[in-house]
């Protein structure tokens, strides 16, 4: 096309002076065709010999020869410029098929681009509905474990045929373990757990250390790339990605890449404080069913907590009471793990009991255990309360004293009231004698 352009071009400035010159040459040499004959007719009518006098004569004898004369001159001009003007439109024609030429190169051209930018949005979206896809199951992923080897997984296979690997900076942060990898399941299970120190030469070392991207090219190829994965920028691993075939390049734009490792840098973290959420209450729970339990032990230390319906009424029952009676159905009563109780329930007809009566069962059984166990909080408040209540008015006696034996008296008559409390005694003495040993001669004993 280009060449055709060029010979378009250089063409232009020949036909239109070939063509005048032609033009030109033919109106001369007809018009001198006119002179000619008309002087061998002139001397043909005058019967003169064709003589140069004669010649010369006849034109200076004659002044309309003077003007047929001229004819080879006008009818050269006017044939010059008919072949200029035939130059001229074949000029404009050559000039509008080269813009036509011209136009169809750029048009080529420009269809040529929007295919290749067409293609490249193409994979830019593919790039991002894999991103989006990507970012979205990693997020919903709570478990770390589970999490990192999703990820690779995920990555390696929405991007392309990649190689992904996953490094995770140990508590010291001087040390970046590998935690997942998705490459072939062999090589896998013998390369993770292996480490890469931060700063060390290797690509990955370098990215856990300064926690910018960094990338290796092959030629004019991408190939491999390290991401840094950041928590509240903070660097908390790597994301080490290569192709698993030499041939297939990385994405230049890794754009794409790092927000699926941010959020990857966030669906860690948040696995890391679920897990230590979790973890805390799984030990509050614990710790608040074995509470719980020692609570109800002492509650029904001394006191028996059974009781039956029967069709002559309601009545205390022994504990553990039951039969091995097939119509009968057990359900624990149970809080927080921990077991409180049981609700015995009889069926008046031979017939078993069904799933749906078992469901009521153990849902109307939650119901009751959660409604003992507030009756027992409310229970230990109004008892707190009125402890509080009591060390109050103890503490308000205690300042209407205004002497020491006075104040001595007041305590140990106010702990004597205690329930529990038989005997109230206060000792005086620097060298205070350890719990449970005898006074010395020299203490003081009020009662």
């Amino acid at each position: 096309m280009n060449d055709l352009n060029l010979a378009l071009r250089s063409a232009t400035p020949a036909i239109v002076s070939r063509n005048a010159r032609r033009y030109a040459l033919y109106g001369a040499l007809f018009g001198l065709a006119i002179p000619i004959l008309a002087t061998i007719a002139s001397l043909a009518l005058a019967r003169m010999p064709w003589t140069l006098g004669n010649l010369l004569a006849l034109h200076i004898g004659q002044p309309p020869m003077w003007i047929i004369d001229t004819a080879p001159l006008f009818l050269g001009m006017f044939a010059a410029l008919a072949g200029w003007q035939q130059d001229a439109a074949q000029n404009a024609n050559l000039q509008f098929r080269q813009q036509a030429h011209e136009m169809s190169a750029i048009r080529r051209t420009l269809e040529q681009r929007v295919t290749e930018r067409t293609q490249e949005l193409e994979e830019r979206n593919r790039l991002l509905r894999s991103a989006v896809q990507a970012t979205r199951t990693i997020s919903q992923v709570r478990e770390a474990a589970e999490l990192s080897e999703l990820a690779v997984q995920l990555i390696a296979h929405s991007f392309g045929d990649f190689v992904v690997d996953l490094y995770i900076l140990d508590e010291r942060r001087s040390e970046a373990v590998l935690r997942a990898s998705s490459g072939a399941q062999g090589k896998a299970a013998d390369s993770v757990g292996g480490a890469v120190r931060v700063g060390d030469p290797s690509l990955v070392g370098q990215v856990a250390a300064s926690g910018e991207a960094g990338r290796v090219l092959s030629g004019a190829a991408v190939a491999e790339i390290a991401l840094p994965l950041l928590a509240r920028g903070l660097p908390l691993g790597v994301l080490h990605i290569r192709p698993a075939d030499s041939s297939v390049a990385l994405p230049a734009d890794t754009e794409l890449l790092q927000l699926v490792a941010d959020q990857l840098a966030s669906a860690i973290e948040t696995a890391r404080s679920f897990g230590q959420a979790r973890d805390a209450l799984e030990q509050l729970q614990a710790v608040s069913g074995q509470a719980m339990h020692s609570a109800w032990k002492e509650q029904l230390r001394e006191s028996t907590a059974a009781y039956e319906y029967t069709p002559a009424g309601i009545r205390t029952a022994p504990l553990g009471a039951g039969t091995a009676d097939p119509r009968s159905l057990r359900v624990p009563l149970e809080l927080r793990g921990r077991r409180i109780g049981t609700i015995a329930l009889t069926r008046r007809t031979a017939e078993g009991w069904t799933d749906s009566d078992r469901d009521l069962a153990e849902k109307t059984a939650a119901q009751v255990a959660l409604a003992l166990e507030n009756v027992r909080l409310l229970q230990d408040t109004r008892e707190r309360a009125l402890q509080e209540q009591r060390l109050s008015e103890f503490s308000a006696r205690l300042n209407q004293s205004v002497d020491l034996d006075t104040l001595l008296q007041t305590a140990v008559r106010e702990l004597a009231t205690l329930p529990e409390v038989a005997d109230a005694s206060i000792y005086l003495n620097p060298a205070a004698p350890v719990v449970g040993q005898q006074p010395t001669s020299q203490d003081a004993r009020l009662e």
